[in-house]
């Protein structure tokens, strides 16, 4: 297709090496023999032009172009309000799909609306149907400037767009365009077409770059295969997609031969209609892969010929045969035969057959079909299967869990087990008996049929304090029963019982010294003392008692350079008044006191020098005693006053 004059720069034929003198005998002669490339048998193929004019009033033509002479027959005045056209396809010799142009396109935009062209010859008013606007399926856009147009084999409609550069598959029922890929040259004008081999041919304006280029129907790239400067092509076809293709130019209204393994041969004719040059405007040009149904015959009469976008198409004609394995129905009790009319006849045929179900025995044939025979013996005797038939693999013997319980032995041994398991039959087994029953349960443990025979009372007790009771247990109907009962709490006394029975002894009565002994059996109510020691046995406890708490004998003071001096301390008793005498005589007629003021404190440490004193006469171990005095008694009491215990402790230097 040629979209523009300025793309029209045409080259004389002569400088191009081109035969146009003797063109016709060499175009009409490779025209016969061009079935030499391509399959090998000898058909018709039609080559078809459409072209439309630049100048106003705009007229529009498809013509039938005649390869051997470059004659042109009037096909078709087109619709000149789609002009112009710029692509053509030829679903075959009188049906087409053409790329015309209206107000959808846009101010001076061409090219962009699919059209279904129909011939009804020998009326030049074709029937044209808009299939729609041309759209990019992947962005939504109107395509413009669909310059070329060609079937492949497989019946998909390619087409380019001078505006995109770019290599579509078209749908010719929506008009949808799906992107095969971009050329990465310019594709100005020219036109694309399938050879016999399956190359995708496009030839492009380009000015010094014109030319013919393989196109890949895969990605849509592009290379150069015949370089053709300025020369300038507005159709390019593969007569009847063989490999002898022809390009038509608007330059100088001519034909030209193109081989594709050699590009273009040199063989040139001019375009003549009614006995006179014809000046090509722009269009496009095609041949279909076949020419109609007639033209399709493959010989069979089983199949049905068509002619279709990619070419010849023989569907099969069901129940149509030629031989009697034509008629193979697979089934067994028919003969199947092929009759002198070509129609399958099924007959019906006696004898065994086979019903493909596992659980029938005896198949025959019984009017065309085949009838199942007496169903097989399933049981297998195992109460622990359930017996069945599965059409597809015969007997089936499923196995049972459960069906049921059996229970046996007594007591503690008593079992109950199910009586399958996985199919297979279970027994019932006792369990082992006890060694005795001695327990009280309520189980026979030893399952003689008696529960809790062997059992022997056991003294018990209960409560606790004041409350502590005895009984005996015993066993009734497995139940452990205790005839211990405790004895009736009372109110708490001090006396060290738990009289009121609740865990604790003596609680809530006085306790003057807080020492968790009750005042009225404390030995030393005014002084705790929680152990109640009263090591001189007097009834009186240790606390109450007068007496060194420490040192004691057993400890050994520090009589060194640097001495800890002790600190003496005493249990007050009754007395309230003290002087401390320490001797290094145990006799005392060697002594240190604390002075003569009487202490009212029950602790006292020497001063350095009385300890110095001490520490220098006293030989191994010292004497000390606390004097007391019991202000509260009358004078005359022999015990108002009087001595603690002596303690020895030793010393050391």
């Amino acid at each position: 297709m040629l979209q523009g004059r300025s793309a029209c720069a045409w080259r004389d034929p002569r400088t191009l090496g081109l035969r146009s003198g003797r063109g016709r005998a060499a175009l009409f002669f490779v025209a016969l023999l061009w079935v030499a490339r391509g399959t090998g048998a000898v058909r018709a193929a039609s080559l078809h032009l459409v072209d439309s004019t630049f100048d106003a009033p705009s007229t529009a033509r498809l013509f039938l172009v005649d390869p051997a002479t470059g004659d042109l027959t009037l096909e078709a005045d087109l619709d000149a309000s789609y002009a112009p056209y710029l692509g053509l396809a030829a679903i075959d010799a009188t049906r087409f799909y053409a790329t015309g142009t209206d107000a959808t396109c846009g101010p001076g935009v061409q090219g962009c609306l699919l059209l279904e062209i129909t011939l009804s010859p020998p009326s030049t008013v074709p029937a044209i149907t808009p299939i729609g606007t041309i759209t990019d399926t992947a962005t939504g856009l109107t395509l413009i400037g669909m310059v070329g147009m060609t079937f492949r084999s497989n019946g998909a409609l390619y087409a380019t767009s001078e505006d995109t550069n770019s290599l579509y598959v078209l749908d010719p029922q929506t008009a949808e365009a799906t992107l095969v890929g971009p050329a990465g040259i310019d594709l100005h004008g020219g036109d694309i077409t399938f050879d016999a081999a399956g190359r995708l041919w496009d030839w492009t304006n380009i000015g010094s770059a014109s030319g013919l280029y393989r196109l890949d129907p895969g990605t849509g790239a592009a290379s150069l295969f015949d370089a053709h400067p300025d020369l300038t092509f507005t159709g390019l076809a593969a007569l009847g997609h063989s490999n002898l293709m022809f390009g038509c130019s608007p330059g100088d209204g001519s034909l030209y031969a193109v081989d594709p393994e050699t590009g273009l041969t040199g063989d040139v004719l001019p375009l003549v209609w009614a006995g006179t040059p014809y000046a090509l405007n722009r269009g496009d040009m095609d041949s279909p892969w076949c020419e109609s149904d007639g033209s399709c015959p493959d010989g069979n009469v089983c199949t049905e010929d068509a002619c279709a976008p990619g070419g010849c198409e023989h569907k099969p004609i069901g129940e149509c045969c030629n031989v009697d394995d034509d008629c193979d129905d697979a089934n067994v009790c028919t003969d199947d035969v092929c009759s002198a009319s070509h129609v399958c006849k099924h007959l019906d045929q006696a004898g065994p057959c086979d019903d493909d179900n596992a659980c029938t025995n005896g198949d025959i044939c019984v009017s065309g079909s085949c009838q199942g025979g007496s169903p097989p013996a399933c049981g297998d005797g195992n109460p622990c299967t359930n017996d069945s038939c599965d059409s597809a693999v015969g007997c089936v013997h499923q196995p049972i869990d459960g069906g049921g319980s059996t229970s046996c032995g007594t007591g503690a041994c008593h079992r109950t087990v199910a009586l399958c398991l996985a199919g297979t039959p279970q027994s019932c087994v006792p369990g082992s008996p006890a060694a005795n029953d001695a327990d009280c349960d309520g189980t026979d443990d030893d399952c003689d049929g008696q529960s809790d025979e062997e059992f022997a009372p056991q003294a018990t007790s209960c409560g606790q304090g004041a409350c502590t009771a005895a009984g005996t247990s015993a066993c009734l109907a497995g139940s452990l029963q205790d005839s211990c009962a405790p004895g009736p709490p009372s109110g708490e006394a001090c006396d060290g019982i738990d009289n009121d029975c609740d865990g604790s002894v003596d609680q809530g009565l006085a306790d003057g010294d807080t020492d968790g002994v009750c005042d009225g059996r404390d030995n030393c109510p005014m002084q705790a003392n929680a152990g109640q020691q009263d090591v001189d046995g007097d009834g009186s406890g240790d606390a109450c008692d007068f007496g060194i708490a420490a040192p004691l004998a057993d400890v050994l003071l520090d009589c060194s350079d640097s001495p800890s001096r002790p600190v003496i301390s005493w249990n007050p008793g009754d007395y309230d008044r003290y002087r401390v005498e320490i001797g290094w005589i145990p006799d005392f007629s060697g002594k240190v006191t604390s002075g003569d003021t009487l202490l009212k404190v029950h602790s006292w440490s020497p001063g350095r020098t009385k300890w110095k004193k001490v520490c220098d006469r006293a030989l191994g171990s010292i004497s000390i005693r606390v004097f007391g005095v019991d202000k509260n008694r009358p004078k005359i009491d022999p015990a108002r006053k009087t001595y603690t215990p002596v303690v020895t402790p030793g010393i050391q230097h």
